[in-house]
């Protein structure tokens, strides 16, 4: 299985490189990963550090982070994919438990999970977890209590519902 990633950046030197760890230190076997960095043309070390690790770096001005994650959802590869922000990281075995899953259910169209807050000094400030729920409560909601950064998306579903619309600048996801 390829699994696909896309960061967006922009001067986000102070937090890339623990999202970076987090994605490269926990190798999957059977499992290839196509890692996207997509910059908006920073003015700090960000494209330095995501030169170190073993992911694709495309640099260009753009019209916010939702122009970036399109941007890289149509060039980054992968079977199953998603964004992970720059100041986000990946809990060891998230990666291989997303395989696990696409892997075992050919019909699972997308899936998301739990998410942990930490402090910069990685300490938990707590978790959250989706209770289930069903479509009629969810669009009663009025919000999405559905965390962007744990979403994976089969390429085919990302394709069926269409990418994110830019003009929302916050919160577009």
């Amino acid at each position: 299985m390829k699994l696909g990633i896309v960061t967006p950046t922009l001067n986000a030197e102070r937090y890339l490189e623990r999202c970076l760890d987090s994605i490269w230190s926990h190798p999957v076997p059977g499992v290839e990963i196509d890692h996207l960095v997509v910059d908006g043309a920073s003015t700090d070390r960000t494209t330095e550090v995501a030169a170190a690790y073993p992911c694709r770096v495309v640099v260009a001005p753009d019209g916010g982070m939702y122009e970036a994650v399109n941007r890289g959802f149509s060039l980054v590869g992968g079977d199953v994919i998603a964004y992970v922000n720059a100041d986000d990281e990946i809990s060891p075995g998230a990666l291989a438990r997303v395989a696990e899953c696409f892997g075992a259910d050919p019909g699972l169209s997308w899936l998301c999970s739990a998410i942990e807050l930490i402090d910069s000094e990685s300490r938990s400030l707590g978790v959250m977890r989706l209770v289930p729920f069903s479509t009629r409560a969810f669009v009663g909601l009025g919000w999405s209590p559905i965390y962007s950064m744990t979403v994976w998306a089969r390429r085919e579903f990302i394709n069926q519902v269409g990418l994110f619309d830019p003009s929302f600048r916050n919160a577009g996801d």
